[in-house]
């Protein structure tokens, strides 16, 4: 039986090189550092005769979780097959943490889009950019499992 032999839990090729962990936690901590600078300094949405402000911020917490879930099961499968290149983790680690730099930057300081003769005021790229932002990281989480795998890209 070839395959249990491959699949048994624990089955490791070699011992996991420290700066996959490290890099994994810069993703994953850029992640939730954007996302918490985003949540406390994004413009909020301001609308109605009295400009009742509503924060934006609930919508940075749930692509922050999505992003982290691709960042992890990438790590996972890097850590599984014990990939020792740091080309991909660097890819991995770096990459996540320029997006979500990124994220930050536009949430916050990006134009607001002020409609109307009783202005509402909309926040849209507090609003989308950590949907691109979840989306490109799931293009280099992408793109560095295919380099986990054997045959590389």
């Amino acid at each position: 039986m070839a395959i249990e032999g491959r699949f048994r839990l624990g089955a490791t090729a070699g011992p996991v090189p420290p700066y996959a962990w490290a890099l994994t936690c810069a993703a994953i901590a850029s992640i939730w550092v954007s996302v918490l600078l985003a949540s406390i300094f994004a413009p909020a949405l301001i609308t109605g005769t009295q400009h009742d402000h509503m924060t934006m911020a609930w919508i940075d917490w749930i692509w922050g979780l999505v992003a982290t879930s691709f960042v992890v099961i990438a790590a996972m499968k890097g850590i599984r097959a014990s990939v020792a290149s740091l080309t991909l983790w660097v890819t991995l680690g770096v990459g996540t943490a320029v997006i979500w730099a990124g994220v930050a930057l536009v949430s916050v300081f990006a134009p607001t889009m002020v409609t109307g003769t009783d202005p509402t005021t909309l926040p849209l790229a507090a609003i989308g950019a950590p949907i691109v932002g979840c989306f490109l990281t799931w293009f280099i989480c992408t793109l560095v499992k295919a380099g986990f795998e054997p045959n590389g890209l």
